[in-house]
């Protein structure tokens, strides 16, 4: 009897020295298993270059508008996909111009996410942008131009006349207004006051009049009589010109640059050199540029 339960004793402690001293095969952790999968970023992309098409046929299915950008200084072609529906609700929505104000020949500088179908877009970001400008070269009248189509930008209005049209010599003008407002002064049901713009004019210099001579002798045409200041001699493109401010609904800022064939007229009606017209309005004489002018007087 006692040599069984002295066995029975040998066993039991023998298989609790097996439980305690031999180590369990070690269960696979989950991390050792499941492989981390990294998530994609996507590529932010900025670009400028020149506007070759716009295409809004996905517009009509609450698509985005397509426009086909050609790379600045390469033959790349990129495909700038704009919401349409939903662009009021994007981030970015506004520092992105309009694509029913785009056209063909535009300056387009562009930052947004490069989507799964390679398109650039702009939208989710407050660093994204889609700003439009737009170089017009009058070469028959020896000068050229730069204004923002958007976003804030202009709509131009242009009228050419012949030179057996032209009153008092009047070739050729060029009126600028802010796109919104302009389109509240077309659906205006009151009588309101214009809005604020900005113009040039160009006109024959048969008489080779210096910008001095030709205020005074076309007064009708400078306002010259109706100046808050005496004119000031400033440089506009290289050239002499002459500069003053007109009394009006709002102070028209004025110069007058000539040469031996053409008088640049250039205004600018605003309330304010600080705001975003007077702002806008030196802009755009730093843009003018005087080029060699080709026979005829009509522009190109």
């Amino acid at each position: 009897m006692k040599i069984i339960f002295a066995g029975l004793l040998v066993l039991l402690l023998a298989g609790l020295s097996y439980i305690v001293f031999v180590k369990p095969t070690a269960k696979p952790v989950l991390d050792d298993v499941v492989q981390a999968v990294p998530i994609p970023v996507a590529e932010e992309v900025t670009l400028v270059g020149e506007v070759l098409e716009v295409d809004f046929e996905k517009v009509i299915f609450d698509g985005p508008s397509l426009i086909s950008l050609k790379a600045a200084g390469t033959e790349d072609v990129y495909t700038i996909a704009v919401p349409s529906a939903s662009r009021p609700t994007c981030i970015a929505s506004s520092s992105i111009a309009d694509p029913f104000q785009l056209a063909p020949g535009d300056r387009l500088e562009v930052r947004g996410l490069k989507n799964d179908q390679g398109e650039v877009v702009p939208c989710s970001s407050a660093t994204h942008y889609l700003t439009a400008t737009r170089t017009e070269v009058k070469s028959k009248l020896g000068f050229a131009f730069t204004y923002r189509k958007g976003p804030a930008g202009y709509v131009l209005e242009e009228n050419t006349l012949e030179v057996s049209d032209a009153t008092l010599g009047l070739l050729y003008s060029a009126v600028f207004t802010n796109t919104e407002e302009y389109a509240a002064f077309l659906n205006a049901v009151e009588v309101r006051e214009g809005p604020e713009q900005f113009s040039i004019r160009v006109y024959e210099n048969d008489e080779q009049l210096q910008p001095a001579q030709w205020i005074e002798a076309y007064s009708n045409e400078s306002k010259f009589t109706e100046a808050l200041s005496e004119p000031v001699e400033v440089v506009v493109a290289g050239k002499k010109a002459i500069l003053y401010t007109v009394d009006g609904l709002y102070p028209i800022e004025t110069y007058v640059v000539t040469d031996s064939s053409f008088v640049y007229l250039v205004t600018g009606m605003f309330n304010e050199a600080t705001s975003v017209m007077g702002s806008d309005f030196a802009t755009f004489v730093a843009s003018l540029k005087f080029v060699p002018v080709e026979s005829g007087f009509l522009p190109s």
